[in-house]
């Protein structure tokens, strides 16, 4: 009654190609995530010190 799952050989040429698909795949999206978060970090420090160097200059600040 219980599910029977096939033999998978860890030779045959299917499993190679999934394994090196995510051995690929794996560290792009891992890379990708980080420079998402880093960018956006970046925009932010942007944009803060832009509105900061505005207020300085209309309040009449340093």
């Amino acid at each position: 009654m219980g599910v029977r799952f096939p033999h998978i050989s860890w030779n045959s040429i299917r499993l190679k190609l999934v394994v090196g698909l995510f051995v690929v795949t794996v560290p792009l999206l891992a890379l990708l995530i980080y420079n998402h978060h880093y960018s956006i970090n970046v925009v932010h420090n942007q944009v803060a010190i832009s509105n900061k160097n505005l207020i300085s200059l209309y309040m009449g600040g340093d």
